[in-house]
């Protein structure tokens, strides 16, 4: 629950704007409870963006009281038509 409230706070104060490019943004967060490990995912919407992207950083900065670990970063396209 921890973890989601503070994703979740961190996407709507916009405290990741600092950790995308300019024309890129957060557009999705999920957690998924699992028996071994927990999954976190945090989208943006710019895939061309990764270089420059720093979400893991500000995701670590967030949740100092959580041990992640086997963490990566992974980009796909946001298509809207």
């Amino acid at each position: 629950d921890k973890v989601w409230k503070e994703l979740l706070l961190a996407a709507i104060g916009e405290q990741f704007v600092g950790s995308v490019r300019e024309d890129d943004e957060v557009c999705g967060i999920s957690v998924s409870v699992r028996d071994r490990d927990d999954i976190i995912q945090i989208w943006n919407s710019n895939a061309k963006a990764v270089e420059d992207a720093t979400v893991l950083d500000k995701a670590r900065d967030l949740l100092k009281d959580v041990d992640l670990f086997d963490d990566f970063y992974k980009c796909e396209f946001l298509v809207i038509s």
